[in-house]
């Protein structure tokens, strides 16, 4: 599996030559997109692309979408075992344990969030409870999440991440460049 930065709000999950690309509304190509945030107006829907709460099947990935609050939806996404929690929320506050239930379990977490700290964040991490945390857009630099959590970093363009990263003990953030 791979995660790679597309720009400052959008990443592309790679799961077994499949693609998922995540992010705030937007053009993506993938053999799945999922919008984090809910459209304002009608939009006609494409195959593979989702921006709504529901559950979605696209070619093996299992994909949960849960509303995070009025403008925002948060994924739970399956495949093949491995299982990743794309958050996206206004501010932490709004993640209350009936969403998490949602986003549970999840071994790689992916955070979008436009206000808060990096104590907030922090907190976040720990209710998620993943192995694999990668900050996709936070309202502060991802140094101060660095200080806040106080566990192993690595700075990477790209992450190959293996069955061995997933089932590791030892939870690790990982910035994209």
């Amino acid at each position: 599996m791979e995660i790679k930065r597309i720009d400052s709000t959008h990443i592309e999950l790679i799961l077994n030559r499949k693609t998922v690309v995540i992010g705030p509304e937007g053009s993506g190509v993938g053999d799945v997109v999922l919008h984090t945030t809910i459209p304002q107006s009608d939009i006609p829907q494409k195959d593979g692309v989702f921006s709504e709460p529901g559950e979605y099947e696209v070619q093996g990935i299992m994909v949960d979408g849960v509303q995070t609050d009025e403008t925002r939806v948060s994924y739970h996404i399956a495949h093949d075992g491995t299982m990743i929690a794309a958050v996206s929320l206004k501010e932490v506050d709004a993640l209350t344990d009936e969403i998490a239930e949602h986003l549970q379990p999840s071994q790689i977490l992916c955070i979008w969030l436009e206000e808060g700290s990096a104590s907030d964040v922090a907190t976040l991490i720990g209710k998620l409870e993943s192995t694999i945390v990668v900050p996709v857009s936070l309202p502060f630099d991802a140094n101060e999440l660095e200080k806040a959590v106080k566990m192993p970093t690595e700075a990477a363009s790209q992450l190959k991440i293996s069955l061995k990263d997933i089932s590791s003990e030892q939870p690790k953030l990982y910035i994209l460049g």
